[in-house]
């Protein structure tokens, strides 16, 4: 020990020596102010990335995309057999991909799709059974309008997760398989069926209520007859306002609470979605004062419903254009 000490003394210039210290039989490292590890400012990256994650999405986002780039593999690879690394390695592994999962998640609602697949196709390289990351590529793929592609990915993945660990397609990919589908021209059976959905005559009451990717489909053919004809269309966002932060599951609960009371307060042809942050509200062919009509009416039925105590409602109203 004091052999390789001395050659190290003679690498390092006389500031970094007095780093090492001797004492009571044990060589340490004595880490200043000035001493940078890289794995610290991963945990600090994160940690300031969840507490942004509410208040400042582009700051949560800038601060994980640092962390992503910091994470270069298992933590200390050249001790892989000694047992005190396990679960220090274990626990910086389970921080990437969360922070991972976290980026992706915010991408998505910002639209950021091309960033995502590059982000997907960079970390399954070290991550091939991630079903998480495969599914958020698939995503990518469907929302390039690639699905042959996004097809193809999916009996690769399914295929290798079987063949591999005998691991069948859990619900969320099955799901994904469906969006899949649901893209592909359709067969003279299909057709078949829809002509008898379109001959039922069940009631429905409410506004119609579609998730993230049907709803921004809507969105564009509005907008395509929105060039044509020249009548407005606007979308609303209603959120939540707290005197007191929430927890994430009450948020939540809020939330759908609100998403149940502005579907049921709506017209059959408005058209609702919801992004787990907010209510979305497509309002086509109507004019300003329309408008502030409908939303003075939610707004009321929606204080008047929610049975919490120093809970607001925030509302904003965008017009078509600024769309993306």
């Amino acid at each position: 020990m004091r052999t390789f000490i001395y050659r190290l003394r003679q690498v390092l210039d006389d500031k970094e020596c007095k780093r090492i210290v001797f004492s009571q039989g044990c060589y340490s490292w004595a880490a200043g102010s000035d001493c940078w590890l890289d794995c610290e400012e991963f945990e600090q990256l994160t940690a300031k990335a969840e507490k942004l994650l509410q208040a400042d999405a582009d700051g949560a986002i800038d601060c994980l995309r640092q962390a992503i780039e910091l994470y270069k593999g298992e933590y200390l690879p050249e001790v892989a057999y000694s047992e005190w690394i396990i679960p220090v390695r274990y626990n910086y592994h389970r921080m990437f991909l969360e922070a991972v999962y976290m980026l992706i998640q915010l991408l998505q609602e910002k639209g950021c799709h091309q960033e995502i697949g590059k982000l997907c196709e960079k970390v399954l390289k070290n991550e091939p059974y991630d079903e998480q990351l495969h599914i958020a590529y698939i995503e990518y793929l469907l929302a390039e309008g690639r699905h042959q592609q996004a097809l193809r990915h999916y009996k690769y993945i399914t295929s290798m997760l079987y063949k591999d660990l005998g691991v069948k397609p859990s619900p969320a990919m099955r799901a994904v398989y469906k969006k899949i589908q649901s893209g592909k021209i359709a067969s003279p059976q299909e057709i078949g069926d829809i002509t008898d959905i379109l001959q039922t005559t069940e009631k429905q009451s409410g506004s119609f209520f579609c998730k993230g990717e049907t709803f921004y489909s809507i969105l564009k053919l509005e907008q395509r007859k929105a060039e044509r004809t020249g009548r407005p269309v606007s979308v609303a966002i209603l959120g939540i306002v707290s005197d007191t932060p929430l927890r994430q599951d009450k948020k939540q609960a809020i939330l759908q609470q609100l998403l149940n009371i502005v579907t049921g307060c709506l017209r059959k042809g408005d058209v609702v979605s919801f992004n787990h942050k907010e209510v979305l509200l497509l309002l086509p062919n109507l004019d300003d004062d329309q408008i502030s009509a409908v939303l003075k009416r939610v707004r009321r039925q929606c204080l008047q419903q929610l049975p919490h105590k120093n809970i607001n409602l925030s509302v904003r109203l965008l017009p078509l254009t600024v769309i993306k």
